[in-house]
C-alpha cells in the first residue's frame, strides 16, 4: 500500500487505515458503535428482558459446550492410554516370540 508521509491527526474511528484489514476494524468498530448508541437509546423493558434472557441461554450453551469439549478430551485421554498399552503388549508379544524361537 502507499503510504503518506504526513502525519495523520485524525483518531478514532474516522482515522485512514493503511491496510484492507484495518479498514476492516474500522468499519466493524463504527458499526458496533453505532448498534450501542442506538441500543442506549431505544432501551425497553421488553427488549432488555429478551437480551437478558439471550444472555442467560448464551451462558447455559456456553457451559454445555465446555462441559462436553471436557468430557470428549477425557475420553480420548483414556482411549490413547489403551492404546498405548495394546501397543506396548503388541511388541512385548512379538519379542517374546522372537525370544523364543
Amino acid at each position: 500500500m502507499f503510504r503518506s508521509t504526513k502525519p495523520d491527526t485524525r483518531s478514532g474511528a474516522t482515522a485512514r487505515a493503511e491496510t484492507y484489514n484495518e479498514q476492516i476494524d474500522l468499519d466493524v468498530a463504527s458499526d458496533s458503535d453505532a448498534a450501542g448508541r442506538a441500543r442506549e437509546a431505544s432501551t425497553s423493558p421488553d427488549l432488555s428482558a429478551i437480551w437478558n434472557e439471550l444472555m442467560s441461554m448464551k451462558d447455559l450453551v456456553e457451559g454445555e459446550h465446555d462441559r462436553k469439549l471436557r468430557r470428549i478430551e477425557s475420553d480420548l485421554r483414556w482411549t490413547m492410554t489403551l492404546v498405548g498399552a495394546q501397543f506396548i503388549t503388541l511388541i512385548g508379544s512379538a519379542i517374546a516370540v522372537l525370544a523364543a524361537g
